[in-house]
């Protein structure tokens, strides 16, 4: 499945934060009862049922900088609203299901997940998750703007720790993390709170109204292929071999045609099956083989056969040869 990806959000997710002038961090206490820090913010969170605020993200990579202005709202236990300033678009979580709404382009992307773990948590609740579930340390004070804010790190497991800055009444100020990815290895979120509201947000906050003329395309995130066969009319070509990769994921979206896509990977390798009865372009590969009367092309890092009229695409990082043993076993 194409994932509509809304506005960077794949990079914020992990961060919470707005930019305001610093001071060197203090490791020596300028606040009261700063040994019980972490135990009051823990305390603290757990009695907010639902919270609202401004949010703006500064992406920096390199010399270049950008900022993402948001209203941010959530509520226990799995509600969430972000809106994007800049655009108009939207994005709602209302229990198993995420509502996408993206202004300029008069499209709204409706995804049901059969397991809500797999939606991803944004700026305050993944603050919450985290730190209830992590390595959290108090590491100074520090002065934003002349408020004084604690600074705790957090360390979590798949991920460098991000640093959280809280004023005197434990409420986010800031979030510092450093995001890792292949195509760009260092790129600094950092996240600044406004205009916090606590468990004073109301509930139509949720409830999206879907403008009328709007493209709508539907989207399911499965946890195996029989869940994703309820949505498509074609059967699926379903690896019997998987060179030791395990099933991760399978989503199915439609919009006018069906796609489904699988998520192979462990540790190192990954692979993303792609099949659609969508007409589309033609095949082409480096080379082509014939495996079980099928023509299959091959390329770098990807292979492609039609077959019954369904257009099928394997990506990955693992070899040619060990990818057409995958295909071998789909045919």
């Amino acid at each position: 499945m194409k994932k509509v990806i809304f506005i960077l959000i794949a990079l914020v997710v992990l961060v919470m934060g707005c930019q305001q002038k610093q001071v060197n961090l203090n490791k020596q206490s300028n606040l009261n009862n700063t040994t019980n820090v972490i135990e009051k913010v823990l305390n603290k969170y757990k009695k907010i049922n639902s919270f609202k605020a401004d949010v703006t993200v500064n992406i920096i990579v390199g010399n270049r900088k950008s900022n993402l202005n948001y209203v941010y709202a959530f509520e226990k236990p799995d509600k969430e609203y972000i809106r994007d300033l800049n655009t108009g678009n939207i994005a709602v979580v209302n229990g198993t299901y995420k509502i996408i709404y993206l202004k300029n382009m008069n499209t709204i992307q409706i995804i049901k997940f059969y397991n809500k773990s797999k939606i991803k948590k944004m700026f305050f609740r993944k603050i919450l998750s985290d730190l209830s579930s992590c390595e959290v340390n108090y590491i100074g004070n520090q002065t934003i703007d002349n408020t004084k804010c604690y600074v705790l790190e957090v360390n979590t497991k798949n991920t460098p720790p991000y640093k959280l800055w809280v004023n005197s009444k434990l409420l986010p100020v800031k979030v510092e993390y450093t995001a890792q990815t292949k195509l760009i290895p260092n790129v600094r979120l950092i996240v600044y709170y406004k205009n916090i509201s606590i468990n004073n947000v109301n509930d139509s906050v949720f409830n999206f109204t879907i403008p009328k003329n709007v493209n709508i395309s539907k989207s399911y995130i499965c946890d195996n292929f029989s869940q994703a066969e309820n949505h498509i009319s074609f059967r699926p070509f379903i690896p019997k071999y998987t060179d030791g990769l395990n099933l991760y994921e399978v989503s199915v979206t439609t919009n006018g045609y069906q796609t489904l896509q699988a998520i192979y990977k462990n540790n190192t390798n990954y692979i993303y099956i792609t099949e659609t009865n969508k007409n589309s372009t033609p095949p082409i590969g480096i080379k082509t083989v014939n495996v079980n009367g099928t023509k299959v092309y091959l390329g770098m890092h990807y292979c492609s056969f039609i077959k019954n009229g369904i257009h099928v695409l394997l990506l990955s990082n693992i070899n040619t040869s060990d990818m057409l043993k995958i295909v071998k076993s789909m045919i």
